[in-house]
Parts: C-alpha cells; structure tokens; sequence
C-alpha cells in the first residue's frame, strides 16, 4: 500500500471518527476542535480543484470503492475533487478539509498506460485501447432534494469527445450545488491524518457509477 507522506492531504469518504486517535501519551487528542468545523456553507471561504493518485489498497483504507477490471492487471486509482472547503488544524498540526465537493473517482488499468494519471492521459489511453476505466461520480456535502436535480455525463466509452462532455457536465453540477447555501452539509473531503484501523466504508450518497468503456491491452 502506498500512502502519500504524512504531511501531504489525502483524500477520504471515512467519516472524521475513522482518523481520529485516542489521546497521546502527552494526553494530547487529535483531532479538530469541534468548534472549528463548519457546518453550514456560509462556513466555507475556500475553493480548489485537486487532483490525488493513489495505488488501489491505498484507496480502498481510506474508504473508495473499487472493482477489478481485468483480471492480474494492475489498477491505480486518481481521485479528482473540486470544493469548496475550509481546512481545521488540531493540536498536533495536522489538518482537515471539511466542505461539499464534486468528486470523480477513476479507476484505470495501468499495465499499459502511456503518460502521467490525469483525465486526459486516461481518455485518451481508452480511445487508444491502452488501458480499461471505471468512475464514480459522487457529490459529497450536499442535500438534494426533488427540486434539485443534476444531470451526470452520458458515459459509455471514455473517449476524447466524452471526456469533453464529461468536463462540461462536471461544470453545471459545480455551477448547481457548490454556492447553493442553504443545502450544503460540509462533510471530511481530505485529510493529512491516516486512518487509524479498518474502518466503516458506507459509500456517500449521491453517487452515479459508470464504465468508461472496454479496451483491448496492447
């Protein structure tokens, strides 16, 4: 398993009681003061587009749900959030990105992957039979309601021209939800903290699956 280093933010849909520990032996709790954690959307004065790769075991720790595509391929993972957020630090210095986010999950075959992991290198490798892909497209921090409804990317296979399509549905469920106040219920999107044990996996609501097409390796 391969975690990004203990100071860098990672991605997570644990809930924050899967990353905090007990006390220290200093007495010293983690974890952030919970005055500190917003609660309503007015609470969060900060935006970000991120993009984070991590190997599938990594992935699954910190509570993403993950299918294998082909069989004794290898899988890398690429999570992709844009948030608006605000970031709570505790006693120990590590921090907590709290906020509502529109957030991609790529899974990708990799065995023959050209170029780095981003969503372009992964739609053009599929349109190219390079690599097979997988997505789940969750909105995270949010209250739908029957008046409120998203449109998600019509996905079959993740070509160039889907990925064009992707982007600009990606843009209107932003557009919809991420300053829509009222309706926002900031949940943990990332932290620098790792979770302290097997923990509950529950999936957020609001997520859509796709398959981004079949590819044949080369």
């Amino acid at each position: 398993m391969t975690l990004s280093p203990a100071s860098a933010l990672q991605p997570t849909r644990l809930a924050l009681t899967a990353h905090v520990a007990p006390e220290d032996a200093g007495g010293v709790a983690s974890g952030p003061p919970s005055d500190q954690i917003p609660t309503t959307g007015a609470d969060l004065t900060q935006l970000a587009q991120e993009q984070y790769n991590l190997d599938v075991s990594a992935a699954v720790t910190l509570g993403f749900s993950v299918v294998s595509l082909k069989a004794d391929a290898k899988h890398d993972v690429l999570v992709y959030q844009v948030a608006r957020y605000k970031d709570v630090s505790d006693a120990k210095g590590e921090t907590y990105r709290f906020g509502i986010a529109v957030e991609a999950t790529i899974q990708v075959t990799v065995d023959h992957f050209e170029g780095g992991l981003t969503l372009p290198t992964v739609a053009a490798n599929v349109q190219l039979g390079y690599s097979s892909a997988s997505s789940d497209l969750a909105v995270r921090g949010y209250a739908f309601s029957h008046e409120k409804a998203v449109t998600v990317p019509p996905w079959g296979s993740f070509s160039v021209d889907s990925y064009a399509a992707f982007e600009k549905s990606i843009d209107e469920i932003v557009a919809a939800v991420l300053f829509d106040n009222d309706k926002i219920r900031p949940v943990l999107l990332a932290t620098t903290t790792p979770p302290i044990n097997s923990a509950d996996t529950t999936p957020p609501q609001h997520r859509f699956f796709y398959k981004l097409g079949e590819a044949l390796h080369r």
